[in-house]
């Protein structure tokens, strides 16, 4: 097994109080909204209807496709809407369930004694966790037969001031347990592995309690973007992952599962909340659970994070590489890993600025590209040049953005060479 330092990526300040933070759970909204785009697998098909009257637990949308996550109410209430045109976080007009909840219980609904893992996560809504949201049956269906040799489930933080999977671990580390045997019994794999923050004591203990005689702990000092599924593929497998259309980890002989997939493969009942971190500029550190469905806003309001005045940010995700929230309103989704928010004077305005060829980008990028050059491309519209310099190749860590010493978005540059290439593609 590898352990090789990451090459590239940027070492940031560790706060260790963020991991002592238990989850608080947060009151229902008065209204729940649920696009239906929560992950990867595309559109979900409504199955409820306006007025309809729906348990908690119950499916409200689901995939025709195999191996896809279904869409569950995250409380018994009313249907009161169903949108035809949402505008998400990434501004795509999407369908969308709107719920009033009528604050009856909760009763998590335990699934078929017989149920197979895929069969399972699909009925119950559960994805993979990361910067990309797999439906993760689909993922474990793609892995059976590849002969999964190791099973790493990755419990590292994915961005600077999210905390979210380190305390997992400290309070379910019981499902996080049953969720890996889950996933043993499913793949047989020679060896499993749980990787953690190296520098949380806390952590590495919850780890080693969680993984009992059945996985390795592997712990690792999480250097941005440590967390990346292939950063995670190099430490442990010390395997280079080429970036290939169609080339997995699985084509090395491992699977990455987040901790908070397994946890919630390891727990009862459908996928209706999330574990964030909400958090700001000014050191305030929350770790919350909350439905899907809640504004981001009434988050912010109950932990008592003012929403930032004009020019300020609500980011979903983390700092680093998440995704400007343009409405407080807007809820959170299977696809929201943690809020931060930026006053404005905190928030970095991109300076129309040429670059200098410092080359901190090319020395930083832990993808051993030359961001420069493809984010250059992409500003030119010149995508085809950005393409075959390996734009896709780009994990979006945003480490390049972060260290450019003139201020250009390099970043948000390269996330549109790419939205305009798939856009044509689309189109074609």
């Amino acid at each position: 097994m590898g352990s090789a330092r990451m090459r590239g990526g940027v070492s940031l300040p560790l706060a260790f109080e963020g991991f002592s933070r238990p989850f608080e759970a947060l009151p229902l909204p008065s209204r729940l909204t649920l696009p239906l785009i929560q992950d990867e697998g595309g559109v979900l098909e409504p199955r409820v209807k306006k007025n309809e009257t729906v348990r908690a637990g119950q499916i409200i949308a689901e995939n025709p496709r195999p191996h896809m996550a279904a869409l569950h109410a995250p409380a018994a209430g009313k249907v009161v809407e169903i949108v035809s045109s949402f505008r998400d976080l990434r501004g795509r007009a999407v369908p969308a369930v709107v719920i009033e909840p009528d604050g009856t219980p909760a009763q998590a609904e335990a699934p078929a004694a017989d149920a197979d893992p895929v069969s399972s996560a699909a009925a119950r809504g559960l994805v993979d966790f990361d910067r990309r949201t797999p439906p993760l049956a689909g993922k474990l269906n793609d892995a059976l037969g590849r002969g999964i040799e190791t099973l790493i489930v990755n419990a590292l933080d994915q961005e600077p001031f999210l905390f979210s999977r380190g305390r997992l671990l400290q309070e379910e580390g019981e499902a996080v347990r049953r969720g890996i045997k889950s996933l043993r019994a499913l793949l047989s794999p020679g060896k499993t592995v749980l990787v953690v923050e190296s520098r949380v004591a806390a952590v590495r203990d919850a780890a080693k309690a969680a993984a009992g005689e059945a996985a390795y702990v592997f712990p690792l000092a999480n250097r941005y973007p440590q967390a990346a599924p292939r950063m995670i593929a190099r430490a442990v497998l010390g395997a280079e992952i080429p970036y290939t259309a169609g080339v997995t980890v699985a084509d090395f002989g491992g699977l990455i599962v987040d901790v908070e997939a397994a946890a919630a493969l390891g727990r009862e009942g459908p996928l209706t909340e999330r574990f964030l971190t909400v958090s700001d500029g000014r050191g305030r550190r929350h770790n919350v659970r909350v439905a899907l469905g809640t504004p981001i806003g009434e988050i912010l309001e109950h932990v008592g994070i003012i929403t930032p005045a004009a020019g300020g940010k609500i980011i979903a995700g983390g700092p680093m590489s998440g995704l400007a929230a343009a409405d407080p309103g807007l809820p959170v989704t299977k696809e929201t890993a943690g809020v931060f928010v930026q006053g404005p004077s905190e928030v970095i305005r991109p300076a129309d600025a040429v670059c200098i060829k410092c080359g901190l980008c090319v020395e930083k990028c832990p993808m051993r590209l030359m961001p420069f050059l493809i984010a250059g491309f992409s500003e030119k519209c010149r995508f085809d040049d950005a393409e075959r310099h390996d734009l896709f190749a780009c994990i979006e860590c945003g480490c390049c953005a972060y260290l450019c010493p003139v201020g250009i978005p390099l970043l948000q540059f390269i996330r549109f060479g790419k939205q305009q290439i798939l856009a044509r593609r689309n189109a074609a």
